[in-house]
C-alpha cells in the first residue's frame, strides 16, 4: 500500500517526506515488524525496537521525534480511530460477511465452531479484533454481539436470523444441563441451560446454513446463566455437590427471562439477584441485594439462599476471584 493512501485511509498526516514510498502490512506489535511494515505505535518504547526490525512507517497519535527521515511518520488524532478506519478498508477487501448475534447466541456459536479459520469472533478489545481481521483470510465469517464494533467496522453487516425449527430434542433436562439428540446422535449431559434452546437452534440453523462445521459437545455459555457450585465457606466444588450456587450473567438483558426461570424451574429454591450498586432497573419475583465489589458478593453469598444470580458487568472471573480468595487464605493461614 501506498503511503499516501495509508495515511488518507486512517486520516493521517504524513510528517515527512521520506524516500520510501510503500508499505506491506500494518502491525501494532514491534517485535513482529518485518522489513516494509508499518508500526501502530500503542507505545513508544517499541519505535526504536519497530525500525531496527525495518519497519517502513511509524504511525502515532503523539507528536514524536523524527529519528529516521528516510522512513514514514503519520501523525493521527486516536491510534484506535486510526485502527477502526483502516479494519473498514481492510473488511471491503475480504470480501467477508459481518454477522450481528445476540449474546448468547454468539457464545453457544464461538464454543460449537469447528473449524477456527473459517469463523471469527469479534470482541470489544479493539486491538484484538484488529490481530483477527489483517491476518484473516478472504470469505472469512465475522460475528460479533456489539453493533457498536459492526458499525465501526462494517455499517452493512447481517444479522443472524431467528428460527422456529427445532433441529434438536431435548430427552432430559436439570436447571443447568441438558441430554439431547441432534440428526440420531445422542448428546448426555451437555452443559447448556434449557433456557438457552431457542439460542442452539438458532446457532445450528446458521451454521448449517453457510455449510459451517461444528461440534456440541464442547457446547458452553460461560458468560450466561453459568453455576458455579460452593459450599458454606465458599471453597468451589464439583458440579452438582452443593446446593449453593453462584449463577453468573454479563447481559442485563437476559436476567428477566432467567428470573422466569428460576421462578418456574426452581420455584421451592431461595435465591437471591444480586446488582452493580449503579444499576437503576429493579426487578418483580426476586429479593435483590447491591454490590459494590467483590468482597460485598462475598458477604452476600455467605446468606442463606441456594442461588445468587449475579449481573457481573464488569466480565470479571467470578471463578478466578473465588480462587484467589482462597490463595490469599491460605498464605495468612501460613504465616
Amino acid at each position: 500500500m501506498r503511503i499516501e493512501s495509508l495515511a488518507k485511509i486512517i486520516d493521517g498526516e504524513l510528517l515527512n517526506f521520506p524516500s520510501i514510498t510503500y508499505i506491506d502490512q500494518l502491525k501494532i506489535d514491534a517485535k513482529q515488524i518485518k522489513r516494509a511494515d508499518g508500526y501502530i505505535c500503542k507505545d513508544e518504547k517499541g519505535i526504536k525496537s519497530a525500525i531496527q526490525n525495518g519497519a517502513y512507517a511509524i504511525i502515532s497519535e503523539k507528536k514524536l521525534n523524527i529519528i529516521d527521515q528516510e522512513i514514514a511518520w503519520i501523525e493521527v488524532d486516536s491510534i484506535e480511530k486510526a485502527i477502526v478506519r483502516y479494519l473498514r478498508y481492510k473488511a471491503i477487501q475480504l470480501n467477508s460477511k459481518f454477522f450481528l448475534s445476540d449474546s448468547v447466541t454468539f457464545e453457544i456459536l464461538k464454543s460449537i465452531s469447528s473449524v477456527k479459520e473459517d469463523i471469527l469472533f469479534l470482541g470489544s478489545d479493539i486491538f484484538d479484533n484488529f490481530l483477527k481481521i489483517v491476518n484473516a483470510s478472504s470469505n472469512t465469517i465475522f460475528i460479533s454481539s456489539s453493533k457498536k464494533v459492526l458499525n465501526d467496522i462494517y455499517p452493512p453487516y447481517l444479522s443472524i436470523e431467528q428460527t422456529k425449527s427445532s433441529f434438536v430434542k431435548v430427552v432430559k433436562k436439570t436447571l443447568f444441563r441438558v441430554d439431547l439428540i441432534y440428526k440420531d446422535r445422542y448428546y448426555k449431559d451437555l452443559h447448556l441451560a434449557p433456557l438457552f434452546i431457542d439460542e442452539l437452534n438458532k446457532a445450528i440453523k446458521f451454521l448449517n446454513k453457510l455449510s459451517l462445521h461444528f461440534s456440541l459437545e464442547g457446547i458452553k455459555t460461560k458468560s450466561h446463566f453459568h453455576p458455579i457450585f460452593i459450599d458454606n465457606n465458599l471453597n468451589i466444588k464439583d458440579f452438582g455437590y452443593t446446593s449453593k450456587v453462584l449463577i453468573e450473567e454479563i447481559d442485563e438483558l437476559e436476567l428477566e427471562r432467567e428470573i422466569e426461570y428460576l421462578n418456574s424451574f426452581a420455584k421451592y429454591a431461595k435465591y437471591l439477584l444480586l446488582l452493580p450498586r449503579e444499576s437503576k432497573k429493579r426487578y418483580d419475583n426476586i429479593e435483590i441485594k447491591l454490590y459494590t465489589n467483590f468482597d460485598d458478593i462475598v458477604k452476600f453469598s455467605k446468606e442463606n439462599y441456594n442461588f445468587f444470580l449475579i449481573l457481573n458487568k464488569e466480565k470479571k472471573d467470578i471463578f478466578s476471584l473465588l480462587n484467589e480468595k482462597k490463595d490469599r487464605n491460605i498464605k495468612r493461614s501460613l504465616f
